[in-house]
């Protein structure tokens, strides 16, 4: 293996979510808004939040916060940026970020989208420093470790994507199929819409033996990588 390849692991994996490191500024900004601005707050428990979910008010309450950084010389760059539905952090590392918040309200907080995403879990019960990672934990502590989500011939193809990015994030523990940020895609509303209507079914013993080749060979490789894309999508191509 190749240690200069960059998916290699040489130091402690970043979270899921993470983008970018945050500077000192965002610390105070992001204690004003938990006081002042509790629905817009929801974007500091994954980083980015639909548009929809938040509404207007909180949505401009974000974007408009970012000429407080026209106030520093030099000048830093938005913390906030608006996509085509959602609004993102540029800079989040939930190891900062979740300490600028109270433990009572980011409970509260990562409660309301444990609930927004139809998912019966306790922020108290996360173990990451990772909404998303500590979802998953949960979700194979209570399917198993080789629960994968079950479709039908009916669905869609948001559907069947939905799908197989939980399925490589159960599986490989690896966001990022399609190139899409762990973040941006659940902040997708049939994205929760999707995970609170799924089932769940086991591996059946040849596919285990295939998925333990492919953690053997690619386990140590950040990305995913097209060998495990092709797995996971292989699992719903009869459906």
């Amino acid at each position: 293996m190749d240690i200069d390849d960059p998916r290699v692991i040489t130091e402690e994996p970043k979270a899921w979510t993470f983008r970018d490191y945050n500077v000192i500024y965002d610390k105070l900004l992001i204690r004003e808004f938990v006081k002042q601005q509790k629905k817009a707050s929801r974007i500091f428990i994954t980083g980015e939040v639909s548009m929809d979910y938040i509404g207007d008010e909180a949505t401009r309450a974000l974007l408009d916060s970012n000429a407080l950084n026209y106030d520093f010389d030099p000048a830093m760059e938005p913390l906030f940026i608006e996509t085509k539905n959602t609004v993102r952090m540029l800079r989040f590392d939930p190891k900062m970020v979740w300490r600028e918040v109270q433990p009572d309200t980011f409970a509260m907080l990562a409660n309301e989208e444990f609930e927004r995403l139809g998912l019966d879990m306790d922020a108290n019960g996360m173990d990451y420093f990772d909404f998303y990672e500590s979802m998953i934990d949960c979700i194979k502590k209570e399917k198993g470790e080789f629960a994968v989500p079950h479709i039908n011939s009916s669905c869609n193809f948001e559907t069947i994507n939905s799908a197989v990015y939980l399925t490589c994030l159960l599986l490989f523990g690896k966001p990022g199929f399609m190139g899409v940020h762990a973040a941006e895609h659940f902040a997708n509303p049939e994205t929760a819409i999707n995970l609170m209507t799924t089932d769940f079914w086991e591996l059946t013993e040849p596919a285990r033996e295939k998925l333990a080749e492919l953690k053997t060979k690619y386990g140590s490789l950040r990305a995913l990588t097209g060998p495990e894309m092709v797995f996971a999508i292989s699992l719903f191509e009869k459906v």
